[in-house]
């Protein structure tokens, strides 16, 4: 039986594509074209004298924004759909959606027997706006659930190591191996008081985050009737508190309020208190898991449904004080200031509008992700009697590492609004949120017409933060140095074998001083002699020769190629430290044992379009792969092909108009990707390969260019993306 494509393009979560792919709507003009201000300025018509007072700014188009006009100011995040159903609609008649939808239907077998009425009631909330939002007091009790993941973690990972062979656990420490995992996290949370507390202070302050979810569809109310018919409200209404709200859309939403201790009895309370081991004094963890249960007890679980604006809507929170809507546009989220940025893109076919405060962002953000587990990992060492003394030395450069984490994971947010649309494929301009200091977002790009090849795959190009770059290398150090110890303790304990200790005490001496000696001059190059823009590019040019393993006919094919550029400040100083690399390179591989030395042969070198190539011969190597390093006055490039090096630096040597263009600026050609994937399969000898590479590249041909930057403006990060798309008139 043949089936509606539409129900299995939601399946396999397309709508996206979907969007993308809608082909609605007048062609645009962007943004800073001569027709940008007649958008910006379009308005509602001007009031009759004495009729009410029209709303101005976003507001007045709050009827093309989705659910947003509806929501109060009070709103600390939402992501909505705008005009779905049109924008479906138009996807459906392109020709790709049909191709999609005629291989779905091939692949996905008929099903036995109709569809249950409740099934087909759940396919009519597909097709129409979607929204999303989290409400006033979400961002308290989305830092109250990361809090908890945290702790979560650094017990189970605590847990798992108590009860390892590496602690004793085999040996019948305090957490036997034999344990199951919940036995083992649970034992090792009750030998630790203080985390123990923290964990139970955290669990009795945990909440729902107040969230209402809405989706638009022709008759909400029958709707809701058909999801939930009579008997299911009497079933749901036995153990809940229930209630009718109106809202300021009209509509009575049916409210139910149940008390956690429904569930969590205090029968089962007592059970769970009396089956925890008891120690006497202060350390006792009975009367610290017993107040966690109290405050869980106390709480409620509270949803709501009903309808507003045409949508079937849901709010879910610890009660439902957030099921609240504006009257009026003016009096909505889009009255926030920062709604205000979009308004010059509000007469475009808007396909989405998300916003996010700065502090529920932030609540969600943690400075230290890795300590939870090395906190873990540590104090479940501690224990051991092998390894104790391991878990001691650990412990000072856990808190070091600690606070680089912490300062190189600091992210502050500002209040965030995007809004996306369609004009021959999708755009999104976005103002605020991640303010990070990665980047030197006041220096123009100089390298950004590398990213304008044809040939490009993908590439970026951007000005490091140098006070950034300094800790991110000492928090990679620190990483370096733990690593080391652990090799040096674990070899002392006699887990190297028999012979571990002599060569671990070979390799320290002889080989890991000269690693560090090469590490150092890199160091130095990075961070005294190379400026700070930077830019990686991967493009699909060359040719691949006669590489061995390769049919004749590949020697024509063209290959993958990597380069990453670099500005020069000081050439010599390069050339003075590549110099002490190469001879630490030498004396460390003098140093290591082999029946035979091991050589390094001498780099050669070649000039072209102004800048010198260094390399080492390759047998079989072609001048399209090729290890190598370049540089001049103005360019240090270090890729695997020497003919895209030069090729760069013949590019940047060119006369070129300025470019004003400051922050980050990325390109992703989903053309060349195509093309790799069709050379990489024309060259496999799987016979399905091309089978499946015709595939991959159908399903990715309307994809073309995506390029986007980031920036900042007045003060604030600012984000722009473009993804080009058409419709495929003729598949391959």
């Amino acid at each position: 039986m043949k089936r509606s494509y539409s129900r299995f393009l939601a399946v396999a979560s397309i709508p996206l594509l979907a969007l993308a792919l809608s082909g609605c709507g007048k062609k645009q003009s962007p943004p800073g074209s001569a027709a940008a201000p007649a958008a910006a300025a379009e308005k509602a018509p001007a009031a009759a004298p004495g009729a009410p007072a029209q709303a101005s700014g976003i507001a007045a188009h709050a009827a093309k924004l989705g659910f947003a006009g509806h929501l109060p100011k009070s709103t600390e995040l939402y992501v909505g759909s705008a005009n779905l159903k049109a924008h479906l609609d138009a996807a459906k008649k392109t020709a790709f959606w049909k191709d999609v939808s005629s291989f779905i239907d091939d692949k996905v077998p008929a099903a036995g027997k109709p569809a249950a009425p409740a099934s087909d009631s759940f396919k009519k909330l597909w097709g129409d706006d979607v929204f999303v939002a989290l409400c006033k007091g979400a961002g308290p009790a989305l830092a109250g659930l990361r809090e908890f993941s945290e702790v979560y973690t650094e017990i189970t990972y605590r847990g798992i190591m108590a009860g390892s062979p590496l602690a004793g656990g085999a040996a019948g420490g305090a957490v036997p191996a034999a344990a199951s995992e919940p036995e083992k996290i649970a034992r090792a949370l009750l030998a630790d008081p203080k985390l123990l507390k923290r964990a139970a202070d955290l669990v009795g302050g945990l909440k729902i985050p107040p969230l209402i979810f809405g989706v638009k569809t022709e008759k909400p109310d029958e709707l809701l009737k058909q999801l939930l018919p009579a008997d299911k409200l009497a079933e749901m209404s036995k153990n809940a508190k229930t209630s009718e709200v109106t809202t300021a859309l009209g509509g009575k939403f049916k409210c139910f309020e149940l008390p956690v201790k429904q569930f969590l009895t205090d029968e089962l309370k007592k059970k769970l208190v009396d089956g925890i081991p008891d120690k006497p004094g202060a350390d006792s963890p009975r009367p610290v898991i017993a107040k966690a249960l109290d405050e869980l007890q106390a709480k409620t679980l509270a949803w709501a449904f009903g309808s507003a604006a045409g949508h079937v809507i849901i709010a879910l929170g610890p009660d439902v004080s957030h099921l609240e809507f504006a009257d009026k546009p003016e009096n909505s989220l889009l009255a926030k200031s920062e709604f205000d940025k979009v308004l010059p893109y509000a007469g475009k076919d808007v396909l989405l509008l998300a916003s996010a405060d700065a502090a529920v962002m932030q609540s969600m953000a943690s400075d230290q992700p890795m300590q939870p587990m090395l906190r873990g990992l540590v104090a479940g060492l501690k224990g051991s009697e092998i390894f104790g003394s391991l878990a001691a030395g650990l412990e000072p450069r856990l808190a070091e590492m600690g606070a680089l984490e912490k300062k190189l994971y600091k992210r502050t947010f500002s209040n965030a609004v995007a809004v996306g649309w369609w004009d021959q494929g999708l755009h999104v301009e976005s103002f605020g949120g991640l303010e990070t200091e990665m980047f030197d977002t006041a220096r123009p790009l100089k390298f950004a017409p590398l990213l304008d090849d044809p040939g490009l795959v993908l590439g970026f190009n951007y000005h490091t933060n140098p006070e950034f770059s300094a800790t991110g290398r000492a928090y990679t150090e620190s990483w370096l140095e733990l690593v080391h110890y652990l090799a040096g303790e674990i070899v002392k304990k006699g887990l190297g074998g028999p012979q571990g200790g002599m060569m671990f005490e070979m390799i320290d001496k002889s080989v890991i001083p000269e690693l560090v000696n090469f590490y150092h001059g890199s160091k130095t190059i990075d961070e005294k002699a190379l400026g700070t823009e930077q830019a990686l590019v991967l493009d699909l040019g060359g040719k691949l020769g006669g590489l061995p393993g390769l049919p004749p006919e590949a020697a024509e094919k063209k290959m993958v190629r990597i380069a990453g550029v670099h500005s020069v400040l000081d050439r010599p100083l390069i050339g003075t430290n590549w110099t002490a690399m190469e001879a630490s390179l030498k004396r460390m591989f003098a140093a290591i044992p082999s029946p035979t030395p091991i050589p390094v042969p001498a780099p050669m070198s070649a000039e072209k379009n102004g800048i010198t190539t260094w390399f080492y011969p390759i047998p079989l190597a072609t001048e399209d792969l090729l290890p190598c390093a370049s540089v001049n006055d103005q360019l240090f490039i270090f890729g695997t092909s020497k003919n895209l090096n030069e090729s760069i630096a013949g590019r940047m040597a060119a006369p070129k108009p300025a470019d004003a263009n400051t922050g980050l600026k990325w390109r992703v050609s989903f053309g060349n990707i195509r093309e790799i994937i069709k050379i990489s399969s024309s060259l496999s000898p799987n016979t399905d390969a091309a089978g499946n590479a015709k595939t991959a590249t159908r399903w990715i041909m309307p994809f073309e260019n995506m390029s986007g930057r980031w920036w900042k403006e007045n003060g604030l990060r600012r984000d722009s993306m473009t993804w080009e798309i058409h419709d495929v008139k003729k598949f391959d």
